[in-house]
C-alpha cells in the first residue's frame, strides 16, 4: 500500500488532469510486473510441454501474453488429437509443437519488452513523440495477423519428415 501523495509525487510532472485522475485512487499499492526472462531455449522435455505464462511470461506491453498462451493450447490440441499421435511418437509431437511454437512466442515476448521500453521513453529513436511512433508502428500487426492453422501444418510437415506421421 501507498498513500495517494507518494503516487501524485511520482507523476508531478505529468498534465493536471492526469493528476486529478490519480488522486481520484482512494487506496493506490505499487506492484511489481515480472517476465520469464532470458527466454527458455526449449518448452518441452520428454513428455512434459510447458505452454502459457509458465513457457513464455512476458510483459503486459502489448496485450499478447493470454493470446500466445491460446495459441499454443490450440496447436497442442490439435497436435496431441491427430489421429497419428499414439503414446509411442507423443514424444516427438510435442518436439513439433516445442519448434513452431517457441519461436513465436519468444519473438512476442521479445516485442512486449521492447514496447514496455518505448513506452517509458527508452526506445532506439529516443523521447520525442515522432521517435515513439516510429519506433511502435508495425510491433503489432504480425502478432494479430498470424494463422494457427498454419503452426499445425507445420508441425505436421515437420513430423511427416521425420517419418514420424505419414
Amino acid at each position: 500500500p501507498r498513500s495517494t501523495g507518494e503516487l501524485l509525487a511520482e507523476f508531478s510532472d505529468f498534465g493536471p488532469d492526469i493528476r486529478r485522475l490519480l488522486s481520484c485512487i482512494a487506496a493506490p499499492s505499487l506492484w511489481r510486473i515480472h517476465a520469464l526472462s532470458p527466454p527458455l531455449e526449449t518448452f518441452v522435455r520428454g513428455r512434459v510441454a510447458l505452454l502459457g505464462d509458465a513457457a513464455h511470461a512476458m510483459l503486459p506491453h502489448l496485450g499478447a501474453g493470454v493470446g500466445q498462451g491460446i495459441e499454443d493450447v490450440y496447436v497442442l490440441v490439435r497436435l496431441l488429437s491427430h489421429p497419428q499421435t499414439s503414446l509411442s511418437n507423443v514424444d516427438h509431437v510435442l518436439r513439433a509443437y516445442d519448434a513452431v511454437r517457441r519461436e513465436r512466442a519468444n519473438a512476442v515476448h521479445e516485442a512486449s519488452t521492447r514496447a514496455g521500453e518505448i513506452y517509458d521513453r527508452l526506445g532506439p529513436s529516443g523521447d520525442s513523440k515522432e521517435g515513439m511512433e516510429s519506433d511502435i508502428s508495425g510491433l503489432l500487426y504480425w502478432i494479430w495477423d498470424h494463422d494457427c492453422k498454419v503452426d499445425v501444418e507445420s508441425a505436421i510437415q515437420h513430423l511427416k519428415s521425420g517419418r514420424v506421421f505419414h
